[in-house]
């Protein structure tokens, strides 16, 4: 959910489960999720549902409030320096995650030199680590879900990091037996995975998402590329469900106002993404 501020509650259980699997199709393109909720059976499923629909082996690591920059970005590894009697290198979470997503624990709360740290590797796709005498880069391409438990107004993650997450969802309308939404299995994810790097969208979804920025007073230019890679994993589910056999399949508006939806050609339904979602 884009937007200034924090967001507002998402259109339902349905929304929410839908989001969970954009995010499983291209979690690192779409960046992350804001989730508002507080801890509790509601956000430990859908955080559960995240979880099944990513491949086995993606990494799952959690960020600490008071993580040291050592622990996030990596270091020196006293004891198997040691042992070794030369220099070991630590590697640190954010190379931990590479591939996978890193929950950001309290994100109300982190230090605006955890997010500087979260972003610049969000950003360039690596980590640099110039510690102890030691220097490293290390890959580290993840997706960030920044636990939100804030209550005021004021209490919200760092903007820098907002601005680089597809979705923010409000999960506290939610009611905890309703988690048990609808979703596509992981092998119907896996195979959209795979499907995405051939879905391509025209010049009229990339009008229509910038004019709705636009028109939204939304400046910031991630707004509508996050929309659009949310649109393209929308469509490689629906185009992965049509089983049309084709090489390429196409992102096109679609009728729910802002929305975009897949243009197989086999006649079969198309998943539009909620404008909402966007």
């Amino acid at each position: 959910m884009r937007g200034e501020g924090r967001g507002v509650a998402v259109e339902g259980v349905a929304a929410a489960v839908q989001a969970a699997a954009l995010l499983a199709v291209d979690p690192i393109g779409l960046g992350g999720a804001c989730l508002h909720a507080l801890p509790g059976p509601v956000r430990e499923g859908w955080l559960g549902l995240l979880r099944g629909l990513l491949p086995d082996a993606a990494p799952w690591r959690r960020v600490p409030l008071s993580v040291a920059d050592g622990r996030l970005l990596g270091g020196l590894d006293l004891a198997a320096t040691l042992a070794a009697g030369r220099p070991v290198a630590e590697r640190g979470l954010l190379a931990e995650a590479d591939g996978g997503v890193l929950l950001l624990a309290m994100a109300e709360r982190v230090t605006p030199n955890t997010a500087a740290h979260l972003t610049a590797a969000m950003d360039s796709g690596e980590v640099v680590a110039e510690r102890d005498g030691l220097a490293r880069r290390a890959a580290a391409r993840f997706a960030v879900l920044a636990l939100d438990e804030g209550l005021a107004p004021e209490e919200a993650p760092p903007a820098a990091l907002l601005d680089r997450l597809a979705f923010r969802l409000d999960l506290h309308p939610v009611a905890p037996r309703a988690m048990a939404g609808e979703s596509p299995g992981p092998a119907a994810i896996a195979a959209a995975r795979s499907l995405l790097p051939r879905i391509a969208a025209g010049d009229a979804v990339l009008e229509a998402l910038c004019g709705t920025a636009l028109a939204l007073g939304i400046g910031s230019l991630r707004a509508p590329v996050l929309a659009l890679r949310a649109a393209k994993a929308a469509s490689s589910i629906s185009c992965s469900a049509c089983g049309s056999g084709r090489s390429s399949c196409a992102a096109s508006p679609g009728s729910s106002g802002g929305g975009a939806s897949s243009a197989c050609g086999s006649g079969g339904a198309a998943a539009a993404v909620p404008a909402g979602l966007l």
